[in-house]
């Protein structure tokens, strides 16, 4: 979560290979304590008219340069990944009219919870392709139901928009570049012969589900939606694994 922030950078910029913000932040201050244009273009390398421009800001402004809002996206993916197992295009295929807002109350341990439902059409998930029916996920998590409300009015509450897509709305095919950038900035090796990839957020979906299930397989195959019990027993496996490896550590060091 704290590498998605990273994200949140300005994603275009004046292309250069002399100069940085902090490099024009200097050039300004130096001129605004009275040093001469011509001597500060010179010590930095750069023409007397760049310069001149930069000083009354008519290039290399801030306000001028998009502020990427990846990071916030890439946020709310991957709480979505982990607090619902959607798998990839599942998520990228939700729209607002797929979201019931009205809230489901839950008895959970004598508190009462609120829950909100996800129903993608069977087009819309990799079961549903094979049944024709549509599939449903359960919103429980307090981050996650906050996040789609803020979702819902920066969407103007139009049913057609796509949550997880573009900010605007509009559908977003795929954010692999960007999931890549993700993986890199929390040190992670991505890819399949070396570390993570998208899809190991369900698998720790669906390990949690275990656990919280007191390692009821059956409650963790219908959150998963998982056609074979075995799929779902294989994420037990690899459960254990983690805890073996644990383990193996503690006598370390």
């Amino acid at each position: 979560m704290d590498a998605c922030a990273q994200l949140n950078r300005p994603q275009h910029r004046p292309h250069s290979r002399l100069l940085t913000w902090e490099k024009v932040e200097e050039i300004r201050s130096a001129v605004a304590a009275g040093e001469r244009q011509t001597i500060v273009a010179t010590r930095f390398g750069i023409s007397r008219g760049l310069c001149c421009q930069i000083v009354k800001e008519e290039t290399w402004r801030k306000d001028k340069y998009k502020q990427g809002t990846k990071g916030d996206e890439m946020r709310l993916r991957v709480i979505v990944a982990f607090d619902t197992g959607l798998r990839r295009a599942e998520m990228m295929a939700v729209q607002l009219k797929h979201i019931d807002f009205k809230p489901v109350t839950v008895d959970v341990d004598g508190e009462k919870r609120e829950v909100l439902r996800i129903t993608l059409p069977p087009s819309a998930t990799k079961g549903g392709k094979s049944t024709g029916k549509p599939e449903s996920v359960f919103v429980g998590s307090e981050r996650l139901k906050q996040a789609l409300v803020r979702r819902r009015f920066e969407l103007g509450r139009n049913p057609d928009a796509f949550v997880f897509g573009k900010r605007d709305g509009r559908r977003q095919k795929s954010f692999r570049r960007m999931w890549h950038e993700l993986f890199t900035l929390a040190e992670l090796d991505w890819g399949r012969d070396k570390g993570v990839v998208w899809h190991t957020l369900r698998h720790e979906f669906t390990s949690r589900v275990l656990e919280k299930a007191d390692g009821d397989p059956v409650v963790a195959q219908k959150m998963a939606r998982h056609k074979d019990l075995r799929t779902t027993q294989n994420y037990m496996h690899a459960r254990d694994k983690r805890l073996m490896a644990t383990a193996s550590r503690l006598g370390r060091g």
